[in-house]
C-alpha cells in the first residue's frame, strides 16, 4: 500500500463473515466491490479461457486498470467450466456461500450447467440470495437486445438530459450505467440478505440495468426538481431547455467556477457578498423563478464579481457568505488537492507491473474508510486456500421446487427519524421506507426543507408526495430545549437516524454520534453530505452540481466547442444524489447486519463527492436506438412489461405523478404499496401521542408555545369546516394514541 490510510480490518467491518461468490462478465463487478469494501468474503470465480469483460481495457504498460479497480478487496480462483468436475467444484463453492452475484445474462449461468439455473439453485439451497444482474430483461421485448452504455442511457431517458439546446445529446465521460446498476445489486443483495436472517429464506433478485439508469442518474421520478418546483413529466417533451441557469459557470482568475444559489438565504447571503449591487435590488429576486428570468441582468453582474478572483478565494468567500460554490477542477488537480488527499479518498496498490492509483472505497464506517485493503486477485490466486476447505458435493437432487418463499418487507418493525434538508437523506429514507421501514420525518415549519415548496401556493409539491411516500411527519423545533428532549426521547425508541444538516449542526444541537449513543447504544446515525465529515473541504456548501464541479466531473462531460470553450452538458443533473442516497442505505442496512452480531449501532458516512471519485477514477481508463425522454419511459413496452413505475395519487394534488417501485424483482419481498406522503408535521400529535406518551393537552400547550409544530391540511369542499373536521380527529385520535401509550408506558412523559 502506497501513502494511503490503511482501511478498516475485516473484522470491524458490518459484512464480516459474509460470503458472495462472484460469476460475471462486465455486469456486477462494482456491486461485489462495494460488499467486499463492507467487510464481505467475495470469491471472484473466473473462466479459464474466458474473454475479458468488455469494459475492461488492458493497458500497454500491462496493468488492467478495469480489473485491478473493480476486483479489489476480493479473492479469486479459476475454473474450467466446460470440465464435469469444475462445475462441481463451483456447485460445492456455492454450498457454503451466502449471496451470488451473476451477471451472465438471460439463460447464461444456467447454460454453465443446468444445476446452476436460479431456480434450481435455490430449491438446493433454499437459503441462498441469488443477484442476477441483466442488461434489459429476462423475459419481455428486449430480451434479444444488444445492450450498451449508451443504449440504456437512451432508453432510460437519461440521455434525453445532458445537452444544451441545439446540440447532440452528451454522455459522460465515465460509464455511469454500469456504476448505478451495481449500487442497485448491492442494495439489494444487503436488503434479500437481512431479510434472510430474519426469515431464514434466501432470494432470487433480478437487477434489470435499464431500469438502475432511469431510478438512479439524475431521475426525474420521485424526488426531481426540489429546487425549482416541480412540472409533470408530460411536459417534458420537445427541444431541450437551456437550464444551466441553475447551476451557472463563471470564468474566473484562474479558472472556472459553479455557484448554485437556489433558495432566498443563499441569494441574500450572495448579494451581502457582492455589497448589494443594484442589479439585485428588486425584492422579487428572492423567488427563484423570478431570478431565473432575469440572468440576462445578474449574471454578468455577478461575473464581474467573479472574475478578479482565484477559485479557492471564491470558495473561501462563499462558504463565509453561506453560497454553494465549487471549483471546476480537472482529474490531475483532483488526485493533487488536500481535501482529497486527506480523506484518502484514493488508494495507491502495489501490482505485478508497477503502482497503481485506485479508489478507495465510497464510505466510512464507524469513523474508518471501508476501503482497500488488498489488491485484486490474480487468476487462480487463492484457488488451493479457498478449495482446501470446500465440502464434499451435496448429492441430493433438485426436486426443481422452490421452497417456499415468506413474503415479508424487511425493516418491518426498524423505526427511522429522518432530518434530511436535501436529496441525499431524503431518498435514504424513501428506500428505507419501502422496504417496511417506519420512516419519520423531523421538520420545523420556520425552516422547510427546499422540496416542499410549490410553484403556485399548493399544501404539497408533487416533490413532496413522491420522495416522503411510506412515510410520517412530525414537527419539532429543535431549538428549543424541550424540542431537543422530545427528539432524544424518540432516538431511544428508533434504531436509525438520518441527517445531512450543515457539518458539525448535529454536535451542537447537541446529538452527536456519542452522545445518542448514550441514550441508545443500538441507535445507527448517518450523516451523509457533499464533501464528507472530515477534510479541509468537508463545510463546503453544495449541491450535486457542485461535487461534479469540484470531482473534474464537469470537466468530464464538455462539448469541444471551440467557440464557447465551457459548453457544459451537466447543468441539468444532480448527479451523484440518488447515487449516494442508495449508498448510504447500502451502508446503514449493513451496520443493522452487524448490530444483529454484536448488539450496538454505529454510524454511516458517505460524500457524495467521494462517490464521484470513486466512479471516475474507476473508469479512467453503440447500437442503434431511439432516444427516450421521459414520457415514453411510461409507455416503454419493457418498463410496462415490469411495471416499473406507480403511478399513485395523493389527497391534496390533482394530478399524479409517476414514481419508481421496487429497485429490484424479488421474490420474497413484496412491491411497494405507496401510501400518500405526509405534510410538514402532518401526524405530530398521532407521534406525540404514540411514542412520547403525551396527553392531548400537554401537545396542544406544546403547540401552542411552538415547540412541537403541526400542519393541517385542507381537503374538504369547504376549507373552514374540513380543517374544522380534521382537527377534531386529530384530538381524537391523539386521545386514544395517548391511552393506549399509558397502558405501556410506565410513566407517563408529561
Amino acid at each position: 500500500m502506497g501513502n494511503t490510510q490503511i482501511a478498516s480490518q475485516p473484522g470491524d467491518l458490518p459484512l464480516c463473515g459474509v460470503r458472495v461468490v462472484e460469476v460475471t462478465d462486465g455486469s456486477g463487478e462494482t456491486a461485489s466491490r462495494i460488499l467486499a469494501d463492507l467487510g464481505a468474503d467475495v470469491i471472484r470465480v473466473e473462466q479459464k479461457g474466458s474473454q475479458p469483460s468488455p469494459l475492461e481495457e488492458q493497458r500497454e504498460d500491462s496493468l488492467n486498470f478495469y480489473h485491478e479497480a473493480h476486483n479489489a478487496n476480493k479473492r479469486g480462483i479459476s475454473l474450467d467450466l466446460q470440465l464435469q468436475e469444475q462445475r462441481d467444484t463451483l456447485i460445492r463453492l456455492l454450498q457454503t456461500t451466502d449471496i451470488l452475484v451473476e451477471g451472465l445474462g438471460p439463460g447464461g449461468i444456467a447454460g454453465i450447467d443446468p444445476r446452476l439455473d436460479p431456480t434450481r439453485l435455490r430449491s438446493a439451497f433454499p437459503s441462498l440470495v441469488i443477484i442476477s444482474i441483466s442488461d434489459l430483461e429476462y423475459t419481455g421485448p428486449y430480451i434479444e437486445a444488444s445492450a450498451t452504455e449508451s443504449l440504456h442511457s437512451a432508453l432510460g431517458g437519461f440521455m434525453s438530459r445532458p445537452r444544451l439546446p441545439g446540440k447532440e445529446p452528451l454522455l459522460p465521460a465515465v460509464p455511469s450505467v454500469a456504476e448505478s446498476a451495481a449500487i442497485t445489486a448491492a442494495w439489494a443483495a444487503v436488503i434479500a440478505y437481512y431479510n434472510r436472517l430474519l426469515s431464514g429464506a434466501g432470494d432470487n433478485v433480478y437487477v434489470p440495468i435499464l431500469e438502475s439508469t432511469a431510478q438512479i442518474i439524475d431521475p426525474r421520478f420521485g424526488m426531481a426538481r426540489s429546487a425549482v418546483g416541480s412540472i409533470t413529466t408530460s411536459e417534458d417533451h420537445g427541444d431541450h431547455p437551456d437550464a444551466s441557469a441553475l447551476y451557472p459557470t463563471f470564468l474566473c482568475a484562474d479558472g472556472y467556477i459553479r455557484i448554485c444559489v437556489l433558495s432566498s438565504q443563499q441569494w441574500a447571503g450572495l448579494s451581502a457578498w457582492m455589497r448589494h449591487p443594484k442589479e439585485f435590488a428588486d425584492q422579487a429576486f428572492d423567488d427563484l423563478s423570478a431570478r431565473l428570468t432575469a440572468v440576462g441582468t445578474l449574471y454578468p453582474a455577478i461575473r464581474r464579481f467573479l472574475e478578479p478572483k482565484t477559485r479557492s478565494q471564491i470558495v473561501e468567500e462563499g462558504r463565509q457568505f453561506g453560497v454553494p460554490t465549487g471549483a471546476l477542477l480537472e482529474l490531475s488537480e483532483i488526485l493533487r488537492e488536500d481535501h482529497f488527499a486527506d480523506r484518502t479518498s484514493s488508494a495507491f496498490i502495489e501490482t505485478k507491473a508497477g503502482r497503481l492509483r485506485i479508489p478507495n472505497g465510497i464510505m466510512k464506517v464507524n469513523g474508518a474508510r471501508a476501503g482497500i485493503r488488498r489488491p485484486a486477485p490474480y487468476p487462480g490466486e487463492h484457488n488451493d486456500e479457498i478449495m482446501k476447505r470446500l465440502p464434499p458435493l451435496y448429492h441430493r437432487p433438485s426436486t426443481g421446487k422452490v421452497v417456499p418463499l415468506v413474503s415479508r418487507r424487511p425493516l418491518d418493525g426498524i423505526r427511522v427519524l429522518e432530518l434530511g434538508v436535501r436529496v441525499g437523506e431524503g431518498e435514504a429514507g424513501r428506500l428505507l421506507a419501502d422496504m417496511g421501514a417506519d420512516v419519520i420525518r423531523v421538520e420545523n415549519t420556520a425552516f422547510p426543507d427546499g422540496s416542499r415548496q410549490t410553484n403556485h401556493g399548493e399544501q404539497i409539491s408533487t416533490v413532496a408526495a413522491s420522495e416522503n411516500r411510506n412515510k410520517t411527519s412530525i414537527g419539532i423545533n429543535l431549538l428549543d430545549p424541550n424540542g431537543l428532549q422530545l427528539f432524544k426521547d424518540l432516538v431511544v425508541q428508533s434504531d436509525i437516524v438520518l441527517s445531512n444538516f450543515k457539518l458539525r449542526t448535529m454536535d451542537e444541537l447537541g446529538l452527536s454520534y456519542t452522545q445518542l449513543a448514550e441514550i441508545n447504544p443500538r441507535i445507527i446515525v448517518s450523516d451523509p453530505n457533499v464533501f464528507g465529515s472530515t477534510g479541509p473541504g468537508s463545510d463546503q456548501l453544495g449541491y450535486g452540481p457542485v461535487s461534479q464541479a469540484s470531482t473534474g466531473l464537469t470537466f468530464l462531460w464538455k462539448y469541444a466547442d471551440p467557440e464557447q470553450f465551457f459548453a457544459i452538458a451537466d447543468a441539468t443533473t444532480i448527479d451523484p444524489e440518488h447515487t449516494a442516497a442508495r449508498a448510504t442505505a447500502i451502508g446503514i442496512v449493513a451496520q443493522l447486519i452487524r448490530r444483529r452480531n454484536i448488539g450496538i449501532g454505529g454510524t454511516v458516512t458517505v460524500s457524495h463527492a467521494d462517490v464521484i471519485v470513486a466512479t471516475t477514477l474507476q473508469n479512467s481508463g453503440v447500437p442503434a436506438e431511439m432516444m427516450h425522454r421521459l414520457p415514453d419511459l411510461i409507455i416503454d413496452p419493457h418498463t410496462r412489461s415490469r411495471q416499473a413505475f406507480h403511478n399513485p395519487t395523493h389527497p391534496l394534488i390533482n394530478r399524479s405523478k409517476r414514481t419508481e417501485s421496487t429497485p429490484a424483482y424479488f421474490q420474497n419481498v413484496p412491491d411497494v404499496e405507496p401510501r400518500p406522503a405526509p405534510l410538514l408535521g402532518q401526524q405530530t400529535r398521532d407521534i406525540a401521542a404514540k411514542l412520547l406518551g403525551l396527553n392531548p393537552k400537554k401537545i396542544s400547550t406544546l403547540l401552542s408555545s411552538g415547540v412541537l409544530r403541526e400542519t393541517i391540511p385542507d381537503f374538504a369542499p369547504g376549507v373552514e369546516e374540513g380543517a374544522l373536521q380534521f382537527q377534531h380527529l386529530l384530538q381524537h385520535d391523539a386521545e386514544i394514541m395517548y391511552r393506549k401509550s399509558q397502558s405501556t408506558n410506565s410513566d407517563e412523559l408529561i
